[in-house]
């Protein structure tokens, strides 16, 4: 048994082993132009879709389109805050209300009760 048998299959890059034959610099050069290519197309693409959803011209500079898409990012985040904040007031608010609500409902109980006492243990010459 040799030791590349073992070893584990290689997802990327070029095969291990003792017998491989190295690479000339031409096909070295080949293959980092189309690893550049690739990432080129791919960033190309991502920078195309980003303009699509920003509704921009075509050919707008990266830099422009980078500096907007911040831009927008930062004013969405800072509206995000702005709005949870809003929303914790009105949670509090909505509690302080509820809260206040159940001490009126509680202070017309007892009110009644107390009128309700007050009239029962009246004297009867106070009618008249």
């Amino acid at each position: 048994m040799s030791g590349t048998e073992d070893a584990p299959k290689r997802k990327r890059g070029r095969p291990s082993g003792k017998n491989r034959v190295p690479l000339s610099t031409e096909e070295r050069r080949a293959r980092n132009a189309l690893y550049e290519r690739e990432r080129r197309e791919g960033l190309g693409e991502a920078l195309k879709d980003l303009g699509e959803l920003f509704e921009c011209d075509q050919n707008i500079s990266t830099h422009k389109l980078l500096e907007m898409v911040y831009k927008t990012i930062k004013k969405s985040k800072k509206e995000s805050k702005r709005t949870t904040k809003k929303k914790r007031t009105i949670e509090e608010l909505l509690s302080q209300n509820l809260a206040i609500s159940e001490e009126i409902k509680k202070l017309e109980e007892d009110l009644d009760e107390f009128s309700l006492r007050d009239w029962v243990d009246m004297p009867e010459e106070g009618y008249g």
